[in-house]
């Protein structure tokens, strides 16, 4: 239970814990903000985040990418998110757990717009027709020229490895 985590910091630091540390920052933010950086616990235990994953996940709440990465900016500022490498991006342990928690039970809904995210753009990539599912999208990839921007999409170095997983989390069976 986080209410009963207590990592203490000195006597003069202004938060008592690091879990009021985190609530507050994320309090902090305007409400779409801070349902945004929740919906960030679909990546716990999956490793550095890259952007293009944000980018599907946040795909039906943001205009372009570039608001995507304003809101990328603005987390990182306020240690919401810590910049791992180059377009990666992760959360400590403990803010994940935050995120889950103020989820509750739309965390399967999260894992839902990242995968939802995911189709769009890959849809998008490779035409308008390509809509209908993983599997015919799995279908459109395999033809392609290894060069097709739709294959960057696919391959960005996550989505090819938790698909199922996402998949799982949000009630969907892979086929």
């Amino acid at each position: 239970r986080l209410d009963k985590v207590a990592h203490r910091f000195a006597d003069n630091y202004q938060y008592a814990t690091l879990l009021r540390a985190i609530e507050v920052a994320v309090d902090d933010l305007d409400p779409a903000d801070q349902q945004d950086w929740s919906q960030l616990a679909v990546f716990a235990g999956q490793g550095p985040i890259p952007r293009s994953a944000m980018t599907a996940l946040w795909l039906s709440a943001d205009e372009d990418e570039l608001d995507t990465d304003s809101r990328i900016d603005r987390l990182a500022r306020r240690s919401l998110i810590q910049r791992i490498g180059d377009d990666r991006y992760g959360l400590h342990d403990l803010q994940y757990d935050v995120a889950t928690l103020r989820l509750g039970a739309s965390l399967p809904s999260a894992h839902r717009n990242l995968i939802e995210g995911y189709q769009q753009r890959l849809a998008v990539a490779l035409n308008p027709g390509a809509a209908g599912g993983w599997a015919r999208l799995a279908a459109s990839l395999a033809a392609l020229p290894v060069t097709h921007p739709a294959l960057r999409i696919a391959d960005d170095g996550y989505l090819l490895d938790h698909l199922i997983t996402h998949m799982r989390a949000a009630g969907e069976q892979p086929s």
